[in-house]
């Protein structure tokens, strides 16, 4: 939906009419933080970055943890021009060396490379930012595409419900398993014009007390993150607005085999799905002194998710 609501206010402020269907009956922001660097240029030229700011934190660094809770590493850029790296595990002089070599590498890690500054925001807050910017009347849920069809003319659309829609030109914006590429994957198959690579598989939060959780209080968010020992797991946490930590857990599927077996379709994402997951990880030590366990308890399970993250380049 960030895609699709994204793409509408952009239609919008440029006048081109449009149309978004949606296959939820209503929209559930899951997710955890994110980042805006990427997005800020679209938001400025929107006239819109003002307003999503008050969402936000800038984020000026990240502690890096080992699975004892011990601080390995700092990154941290400094006044938006410098990136210092701190190793708690080194001397202070090679501290020095390191911060010296570090800020003195080529402007790629500068901020005037990248362009702005690095801000960190709950996906939920910014599901329904977008939302409230999209036209009334604009967005159709309950509308799952099952058949796509084009020709010279345009194309269309066919509904689960039996609802079909026309247009000039159609858009996908749904998802690593889009019903709209398997519909064009088809008629490419079809015409013997899909590649072999594309038509494979692909392969390998509620309030917190600040007086319980102290850097919720600060103006800049704090970003730490923890790899485990032994294990595939690692974790990281960051303070967003509103007295909110937003946390994630990640683990990798070596082998191809294990990935096969594990991959889960989007409609197996969701808060039924986890809690065998976060039974393997409730134990585990968290930044900001407590456990994985006690930011789970803490947050809503209908807010937790879980996402199979896939890369694949395509030749179409």
């Amino acid at each position: 939906m960030i895609s699709g609501a994204g793409l509408g206010i952009l239609l919008d402020h440029a006048n081109i009419p449009y149309q978004i269907y949606e296959r939820t009956r209503e929209v559930r922001p899951l997710g955890k933080r994110d980042h805006g660097t990427q997005r800020r240029h679209v938001l400025e030229h929107l006239g819109l970055f003002d307003e999503f700011e008050k969402l936000s934190l800038p984020c000026p660094g990240m502690d890096n943890y080992n699975a004892d809770m011990f601080k390995v590493a700092t990154l941290q850029v400094r006044d938006e021009k410098e990136v210092y790296v701190y190793h708690a595990q080194t001397s202070f002089m090679i501290s020095i060396i390191l911060k010296v070599f570090v800020a003195d590498l080529p402007k790629v890690l500068q901020i005037d490379s990248f362009g702005y500054a690095r801000y960190v925001f709950p996906r939920p807050a910014f599901y329904n930012f977008l939302l409230s910017k999209v036209s009334s009347g604009k967005i159709h849920f309950a509308k799952k595409i099952m058949s796509i069809e084009q020709n010279m003319d345009g194309a269309m659309i066919r509904c689960s419900d039996g609802t079909t829609y026309y247009g000039d030109i159609l858009v996908d914006a749904d998802g690593a398993y889009s019903a709209v590429r398997q519909g064009l994957y088809k008629q490419l198959k079809n015409k013997d014009q899909l590649p072999d690579a594309d038509a494979s598989e692909m392969t390998p939060r509620a309030h917190l007390d600040p007086a319980k959780y102290p850097e919720l209080h600060d103006t800049i968010s704090k970003g730490h993150q923890a790899i485990g020992k032994n294990s595939p797991y690692t974790w990281s946490a960051f303070t967003v607005t509103g007295n909110k930590i937003c946390w994630d857990i990640k683990t990798q599927f070596a082998p191809v085999s294990q990935a096969d077996d594990l991959r889960f379709r989007s409609s197996e994402w969701g808060p039924e799905s986890n809690e065998a997951m976060i039974n393997e990880v409730k134990d585990f030590e968290f930044p900001f002194g407590c456990t994985l366990g006690d930011q789970i308890d803490a947050t809503s399970r209908e807010n937790i998710t879980r996402v199979y993250l896939e890369d694949k380049l395509f030749e179409t």
